[in-house]
């Protein structure tokens, strides 16, 4: 695998430091991004994956932590635009000159206004995407943001966050913590009906 690519040339004509990693890349994976967290042994939340989107039709590259979804409505607004959706694959390929699952918001064929998830910015360094599939480039997610000259901005939809099941399944894990949560409160509202009071789990809890 050749660890040169216009995105690292990109990096290394702005001066910003970085390192480059490898890894095996599985095209078959539900979520490249968990995918890629997984095989480097990082956190999905410090693995951010590129995304070509469309705002009012224009074309805009938006950088979010690998285990959450975007929120379309976010991601216009942080455009200015009123509406956004995701492009066609084989636009993102024309457009950025990569392959999908090596698309990198550096070293693009073209310059696209792009924006980062602002709770991207607290980690000391992140990995994004090194313009070739089973590369990617750990930096500073503040020299990212200067290099692509990327606005910090809510982007992930709430409550939406994706992980392996025990079974090694990609799921939507956010769902199964609502759903225990469902279940905490029915718990409680048993326990006040039959009893007259607050569970003592409840009660003794110091949050």
């Amino acid at each position: 695998m050749a660890k040169a690519t216009r995105a690292t040339q990109a990096l290394e004509k702005s001066g910003v430091a970085f390192t480059v990693h490898t890894y095996d890349y599985d095209p078959g994976a539900d979520r490249v991004g968990l995918q890629a967290a997984e095989a480097l042994g990082e956190s999905p939340e410090c693995v951010l994956k590129t995304l070509m989107t469309l705002v009012d039709g224009k074309p805009a590259c938006v950088i979010v932590p690998s285990d959450r979804e975007v929120s379309m409505k976010k991601l216009a607004a942080a455009f200015g635009g009123k509406s956004a959706q995701m492009m066609k694959p084989a636009d993102a390929e024309r457009l950025t000159g990569y392959k999908v699952g090596g698309i990198s918001p550096f070293g693009q064929t073209r310059f696209v206004p792009t924006a980062i998830e602002e709770a991207a910015m607290a980690h000391e360094l992140v990995y994004i995407n090194g313009g070739q599939r089973g590369l990617q480039v750990r930096l500073s997610p503040r020299d990212a943001a200067e290099v692509l000259k990327a606005a910090p901005a809510p982007l992930v939809a709430a409550g939406r966050r994706y992980g392996k099941r025990a079974d090694g399944a990609q799921t939507d894990i956010s769902a199964g913590e609502a759903g225990t949560a469902a279940l905490g409160s029915l718990f409680i509202l048993s326990h006040l009906l039959r009893h007259g009071t607050l569970p003592d789990e409840v009660k003794n809890d110091p949050d």
